[in-house]
């Protein structure tokens, strides 16, 4: 039976070794060309981040930060922070498994990068401390410096491309789906709203 099934084995592994297809040049992409101009890159980004659903405030210092987040989510109880300038009271360091971060009510973390063309925001496993957060907390904060635009995902993917981590994702807006009977819901498979402190710095 063995010998069986090693032989049928090398018989498709030489077929495919004597089918395989001939090697041929990647074609070249070529560049896109932005329709976002350079000196626009802010306003378009808010632009589309309103759009999308998500808030944006312009924040000037670390006190600007927490007291947007205090005027937007004055009701929360359970803040877990991994942008090291505010601190939470639900530390990371204590979960043990992600349905531990259900009781988060708003979870503030750093984006590094900002595309204007859609509002997106690309954020690692580093800048999230867990891959559950995002999804799981009701309320998202997002910093980002406005120093770190791009006009398009062709230019986002490029810089991205530099980063050395195993998971990341792009986040614009809040959750949101209109599958089911037409009907607009908001928090269906991630936070509730997003709130963008925007940084000069």
């Amino acid at each position: 039976m063995e010998r069986t099934t090693s032989n049928s084995r090398e018989q498709i592994l030489h077929a495919i070794r004597k089918n395989k297809p001939t090697e041929s040049i990647l074609p070249i992409i070529p560049p896109f060309v932005s329709h976002v101009d350079k000196g626009e890159l802010l306003t378009t980004f808010i632009d589309m981040l309103g759009r999308v659903g998500a808030v944006v405030a312009h924040t000037s210092s670390k006190e600007s930060i927490r007291e947007a987040i205090r005027t937007y989510y004055a009701e929360a109880v359970h803040v877990c922070s991994v942008y090291p300038a505010i601190e939470g009271n639900v530390l990371l360091e204590n979960i043990t498994h992600p349905s531990d971060l259900a009781i988060v009510d708003v979870a503030i973390m750093q984006g590094l990068l900002g595309v204007a063309e859609n509002g997106a925001i690309w954020l690692t496993e580093n800048q999230m401390g867990h891959r559950a957060l995002p999804f799981i907390t009701q309320h998202l904060v997002v910093v980002l410096s406005a120093n770190r635009l791009v006009s398009n995902m062709h230019e986002a993917y490029k810089q991205i491309a530099q980063i050395s981590e195993g998971f990341g994702l792009f986040i614009s807006g809040p959750s949101r789906t209109a599958d089911i009977e037409q009907s607009l819901v908001i928090g269906a498979h991630g936070a509730c709203s997003l709130l963008v402190c925007l940084t000069h710095d």
